[in-house]
């Protein structure tokens, strides 16, 4: 009976190969996310400047913050 349950358990475990690849499936959809609300918040900053609402300066400092900043 031990035996079996052990069997039992060994088929149910996943590998740290699949757990890896999971992840990192996970990450690159987040980063994909991120990166389109970074896009947005790069248009509406433009927006912003081009209608006076902030500075060339304030602007500058948005799209050097991180996550994905630009230089």
């Amino acid at each position: 009976k031990l035996k079996g349950d052990m069997i039992g358990v060994k088929s149910a475990m996943v590998t740290k190969d699949y757990l890896d690849r999971k992840m990192a499936e996970q990450r690159a959809d987040i980063i994909s996310v991120l990166k389109k609300e970074d896009g947005k918040v790069k248009m509406l900053t433009g927006i912003l400047h081009e209608n006076g609402g902030v500075t060339r300066e304030q602007k500058e400092t948005i799209f050097a913050a991180p996550p994905f900043a630009e230089r």
